[in-house]
């Protein structure tokens, strides 16, 4: 019984370090993409935002300001990482069988995928193997 509540506790703690990581990547990813969607279109609208002779303050801020959130949202993602990785580290202590358990109960292998963290999950686990669903993309 006090097994259970323990693989319930880490079963929980992966997936709220999971969500946590999918919603902050996915807002860095559009920051990201917003600042250099930004960085094209300012070449038309301030051109001497890239030598240094603009006179257009709040273009410059305004890429000052994407440049400061997409780096805060950065960092907020290596913290995300850091947490991810506690829940896995809790989760490997238990042994292989009970940690697939918590695995197979919290995240499918679609949902890593879809929030593109499949890279972090092989990082975690040391291996190229696939959670039991997936698809082997070298055939």
């Amino acid at each position: 019984m006090e097994e259970d509540k323990e693989l319930r506790r880490l079963s929980m703690k992966l997936g709220s370090a999971l969500n946590k990581y999918g919603f902050v990547n996915d807002y860095w990813i559009t920051l990201e993409n917003m600042s250099e969607n930004y960085d094209f279109i300012l070449e038309d609208i301030d051109p001497g935002a890239f030598t240094g002779w603009s006179d257009d303050k709040i273009t410059e801020k305004a890429s000052e300001m994407l440049r400061v959130t997409g780096e805060l949202f950065e960092k907020m993602l290596e913290d995300c990482e850091r947490d991810l990785l506690d829940a896995v580290a809790g989760i490997a202590a238990l042994g292989d069988e009970k940690a697939r358990l918590v695995w197979e109960d919290t995240v499918s292998w679609e949902e890593l995928v879809d929030m593109d963290a499949e890279e972090i999950y092989l990082r975690l686990t040391g291996g190229e193997e696939e959670m039991e669903g997936g698809e082997d993309e070298e055939e």
